[in-house]
């Protein structure tokens, strides 16, 4: 829980006698926690109630629509992983399948988040390869700005004035520790499959477990995760990703611990652990529900062009390089 979040009831009741000391109205003050859990729970019920819903309830309720309309024309999907995720909130995992555009999914659920000015600043975490491809995506479809920055450059910019940081998996393992509460309103997590081996008896790679503790550490209100393969691999991939989802918002994962997923949803070995136990899968499937949001390529009826794969032979017209002999 974020520091400005726990001081806040002391604020409001310092705004309250200041009140109460110019006029005459009665306010009630209030008066200090009874225990540690009663003043976390007060907490919590300021997070929730300070931020009113969004309701959307079709397109029309869409408030960034000035801001990308004539650049990108989302498929119904899209919409319907924007709504989606504005009926989750404050996380999601979207995993649809390859080529159905989870990157102007994302774009829209931001833009819509700074319209409602819920959002001023995102870190985009993807592969090296696909960052120069997301600033541009965001900035030419969406006009959202933001700067792609490694290593050094990174530490720079997380001080920058752009509401976008793009950066890899390898910098943000190194330096999400240094990223103080408040930096970022929200996370974007490309190709989240990277974090799926934190449990099932593997060794849980570094990069992997710092994210999920500065998911832990409650460092964004907002996550959105983007993958299109964990429906195809372990029941312990998913159970690691809804696992960094739930810590996200500051919840246990709704699995329970390994041993008890082990045994309640596991059917074939812990290793193995391809079979959904047939006695737990609705339950398994309505914790899905609760984070995960899928599209299929044969659910959406998009004409895809076809692929062709052709040989073409290719003559040599220029020499090779040299190959110098050992000395």
């Amino acid at each position: 829980m974020r520091k400005d979040e726990e001081s806040l009831d002391f604020v409001l009741q310092d705004q309250l006698e200041q009140t109460t000391s110019h006029s005459k109205i009665n306010i009630t003050k209030l008066t200090p926690a009874s225990s540690v859990t009663d003043y976390e729970i007060h907490n919590l019920a300021l997070e929730w109630s300070l931020a009113e819903p969004i309701v959307m309830e079709s397109s029309e309720d869409i408030k960034s629509k000035i801001n990308w309309q004539g650049r990108v024309e989302p498929y119904h999907h899209q919409i319907k992983n924007l709504m989606t995720f504005c009926r989750k909130l404050p996380v999601t995992l979207i995993t649809d399948d390859v080529g159905l555009g989870k990157t102007i999914s994302a774009g829209l659920i931001l833009s819509e988040l700074m319209v409602r000015n819920r959002v001023s600043r995102t870190l985009v975490i993807c592969p090296s390869l696909l960052g120069p491809q997301w600033i541009e995506e965001l900035n030419s479809k969406f006009g959202i700005e933001g700067r792609w920055a490694t290593g050094a450059n990174f530490d720079q910019e997380i001080k920058g004035i752009y509401p976008v940081v793009a950066t890899t998996y390898q910098t943000a393992s190194t330096r999400l520790k240094h990223i103080k509460p408040g930096a970022f309103d929200m996370l974007i997590l490309d190709e989240a499959h990277k974090v799926r081996n934190l449990y099932g008896g593997q060794s849980k790679p570094k990069f992997a477990k710092n994210i999920r503790q500065a998911l832990s550490n409650r460092l964004f209100r907002y996550v959105v995760m983007l993958t299109a393969t964990p429906i195809q691999n372990r029941l312990w991939d998913l159970y690691s990703l809804i696992d960094c989802l739930a810590v996200a918002k500051g919840h246990e994962n709704p699995f329970g611990d390994e041993d008890h997923f082990r045994y309640k949803f596991i059917e074939d070995s812990k290793a193995t652990a391809r079979v959904l136990n047939p006695d737990s899968a609705e339950e398994f499937r309505e914790i899905l529900r609760q984070y995960l949001v899928r599209t299929r390529r044969q659910d959406v009826q998009l004409l895809f062009p076809e692929r062709q794969v052709k040989l073409f032979r290719v003559r040599k017209n220029f020499p090779g390089p040299k190959i110098r002999s050992p000395c």
